[in-house]
């Protein structure tokens, strides 16, 4: 299940990276070829390299500026799309990839926003600020961040310089230009206040997409240990109306058949039929409610399976595969409890920790007991750093005489494997 929260996120950008190109093949065209030999002559990167290429292609100098111009805007198109396509995978909420590729997706957006920065306005540079916050935890996201600031910086250093070198002026008659420090410390103060803006809407929307998140999970697990509570209330009320069947109407039984036999016997041969009646009747009663005690004790079972569905169906993210062994039950309220904490902390740990698309949840009957398997694809668990979820799984477990092994898995992912005595 994708959340809205990511949905908005990711058609926002798409959408933002679409005006981006609109805007800047507009500016490209009004400017026209001049602009673009002038950008390649202040050592702009993709303006230099619209031109180079168009001396690989035609020899003849009056056709250069032309055929560049033509390979400059298919080259922005072609930055545009590329930038477009990386925030599509990198923002994906099921794709899976190697740390280095995820880093190299966001390599090749840094470069390109920096080489189409003057043509978007700077629209592209504003879009990464804020996936960076979406994406990457905070420290990571804020050395990104400041790599982009700084290659902005070194890629506008050759245009500066010429400015530097040329006159000011003003286009207000008479008025003396301000200083060149001042004009271009605000135009730098002002991209890095957009930036910061735009990192902050990226953190908003991840803060809330995960508080989304912890909010279903939190009401699935209050549903469904409402459900196992429900179900354990109505197991020890049975057990209670059994025992007060069995110790008060059983017992006062037990002392009717046993006054009606030692009337039979001082009757003896003048009996009276309605006493022999009233014996077998008795007896037969007695046998009835020792059955229905019986048969309640035996049916005392938690309906543990429904609890843990109610609580899987409520987690949005990543999808829980539960399954169980058909013959499988559950009479101990104290063994369903401590498999139902068991679970719900492991599919919370997934949730928090792992990145993972799929959590798969098996139990499985054994001869001796009672195996769960829980496992995830995600990132799994760093060496030596397990943590205080996985220890009190381990005590739960342990307390009611099962064992626990967790570890990664070789083909990537955590696994849990619980086994429990008979249950």
């Amino acid at each position: 299940m994708t959340l809205p929260t990511l949905k908005i996120f990711r058609t926002v950008g798409m959408l933002a990276c679409a005006i981006m190109l609109g805007l800047g093949l507009a500016s490209i065209m009004d400017l026209g070829l001049q602009q673009v030999q002038g950008d390649a002559s202040s050592k702009n990167a993709l303006a230099m390299l619209a031109m180079k290429l168009a001396g690989l292609f035609s020899a003849a100098a009056a056709d250069r500026p032309s055929i560049g111009y033509t390979i400059f805007l298919s080259l922005f198109i072609l930055c545009i799309c590329l930038f477009a396509i990386a925030f599509w995978l990198r923002t994906s909420p099921t794709a899976k990839r190697p740390t280095s590729m995820a880093a190299g997706l966001l390599a090749v957006q840094l470069l390109i926003g920096v080489l189409v920065e003057p043509w978007t306005e700077p629209g592209l540079v504003y879009v990464f600020a804020m996936e960076l916050a979406f994406v990457l935890p905070h420290r990571a996201a804020l050395a990104w961040l400041c790599a982009q600031i700084v290659l902005i910086d070194v890629s506008a250093m050759p245009f500066l310089l010429g400015v530097v070198a040329g006159k000011q002026a003003c286009n207000v008659a008479g008025a003396v230009p301000p200083p060149l420090a001042v004009v271009m410390g605000l135009s730098w103060i002002r991209g890095m206040i957009f930036q910061v803006l735009a990192f902050c809407i990226g953190y908003f929307a991840n803060a809330e997409m995960r508080s989304r998140i912890a909010l279903a999970g939190a009401y699935a697990d209050l549903v469904a240990t409402q459900l196992l509570l429900a179900d354990a209330i109505r197991s020890s009320e049975r057990e209670r109306i059994s025992r007060n069947l069995h110790d008060a109407i059983g017992h006062h039984l037990a002392a009717l058949n046993l006054q009606l036999d030692l009337a039979m016997r001082q009757a003896g041969s003048r009996l009276i039929e309605s006493v022999r009646t009233s014996r077998l009747l008795a007896q037969r009663l007695l046998a009835e409610v020792r059955a229905v005690v019986g048969v309640e004790r035996e049916h005392q079972v938690l309906d543990l399976r429904l609890a843990l569905e109610t609580l899987c169906a409520g987690i949005p993210t990543p999808r829980i595969a539960l399954s169980f062994d058909s013959e499988l039950a559950f009479n101990s309220p104290t063994l369903a409890h401590t498999i139902f904490r068991s679970v719900q902390e492991s599919i919370s740990n997934a949730v928090r920790h792992s990145g993972a698309n799929i959590l798969q949840i098996v139990f499985s009957s054994l001869p001796d007991g009672l195996a769960i398997s829980i496992s995830d694809d995600g990132k799994g668990m760093n060496k030596n750093k397990a943590g205080n979820g996985l220890h009190g799984i381990r005590e739960r477990i342990e307390e009611q005489g099962g064992k626990l092994e967790a570890g990664n898995r070789i083909e990537g992912g955590f696994s849990i494997k619980i086994w429990l005595p008979q249950c």
